[in-house]
C-alpha cells in the first residue's frame, strides 16, 4: 500500500513537468518570402525562429527541403542564450541551368529537442532575362511620366509658373500617345501641304511679276504709239 502511494505521489509530481515539456520547442514563426530571381543569382532567406524555453546549449539545425538538384542550400546549427524570437537567415544559390518556374521549399528544423512546424513555406520564382526587360504598360507610363517631369530650377533662378496646356494640345498629345503610327503617317500630308504652300507663294510672286511686266510693257507701247503718232503728224 505504501509503495502504491509513493508511485502515485511521484506521478503527481512529474505530471506538471511532463506538461511543461510540451510547451518547450523550436519553431519557425515567419519568413520574408516569396522571392523573384534569375538563374545564377543568390538570395538570402530571412526567417524568425521561436525557442520556447530552449536555451543554450540546446541546439537546432535549420535547413531547406527539398533542395533541387544543382542548387546550393545552406544549413545552420543555431543556439540561443535567451528565449523569444530570433531573426536568422540561410543563403540559397540558384544554378545557371535552373528552369524558369516556381519552386517551393520549406524551412525545416532538426534537433534532439522538440520542434514544431510553423510559417516555413517559401516560394522561389525563377524568371528569364526577357521577363526582366519586359515592362508592363503601367511601368512604361510611370517611367515616361518621370522622364517628362521638368528639371528643378537652378539655385537663385526664379521659378517659372506652370502654364496650362490648351485643350487642342492635350487632344493632339493624347492622339499621338494612343496611335503613334497615325502620327507618323500624318507627317506626309503635312509635308505636302507645306510644299503646296510654297508653290502657291511662288505662283503669287510670279503672278505679281507678270502684272508688273505687263504694266511696264503697256507703258512702253503707249510711248511708242505716241512717238509714232507725233512723227506721222510731222511728216504730214
Amino acid at each position: 500500500m505504501k509503495r502504491l502511494l509513493m508511485v502515485l505521489v511521484l506521478c503527481f509530481l512529474l505530471l506538471p513537468a511532463a506538461f511543461a515539456d510540451e510547451d518547450n520547442f523550436f519553431s519557425v514563426k515567419s519568413n520574408t518570402g516569396p522571392y523573384t530571381l534569375m538563374s545564377g543569382e543568390e538570395v538570402v532567406v530571412g526567417f524568425v525562429i521561436s525557442n520556447r524555453d530552449q536555451v543554450y546549449p540546446r541546439n537546432v539545425t535549420a535547413y531547406l527541403d527539398p533542395c533541387p538538384v544543382g542548387w546550393e542550400c545552406e544549413s545552420r546549427v543555431l543556439s540561443f542564450a535567451d528565449t523569444g524570437l530570433h531573426a536568422v537567415n540561410l543563403t540559397v544559390g540558384v544554378p545557371e541551368t535552373a528552369q524558369p518556374k516556381k519552386y517551393t521549399m520549406y524551412i525545416l528544423l532538426k534537433s534532439e529537442w522538440m520542434t514544431r512546424r510553423g510559417d516555413d513555406r517559401i516560394i522561389f520564382n525563377v524568371i528569364t532575362d526577357k521577363e526582366v526587360t519586359t515592362l508592363s504598360y503601367r511601368d512604361y507610363s510611370d517611367r515616361e511620366k518621370a522622364l517628362a517631369k521638368p528639371a528643378p530650377p537652378a539655385e537663385g533662378a526664379p521659378a517659372q509658373p506652370d502654364v496650362p496646356a490648351s485643350p487642342a494640345v492635350e487632344v493632339e498629345e493624347a492622339a499621338a500617345a494612343e496611335e503613334p503610327e497615325s502620327g507618323i503617317r500624318s507627317l506626309v500630308p503635312d509635308i505636302n501641304r507645306s510644299e503646296i504652300a510654297e508653290n502657291v507663294e511662288r505662283l503669287e510672286s510670279s503672278h505679281q511679276f507678270v502684272e508688273y511686266a505687263s504694266v511696264v510693257l503697256i507703258v512702253v507701247l503707249v510711248f511708242i504709239a505716241a512717238g509714232a503718232c507725233i512723227s506721222f503728224r510731222k511728216e504730214k
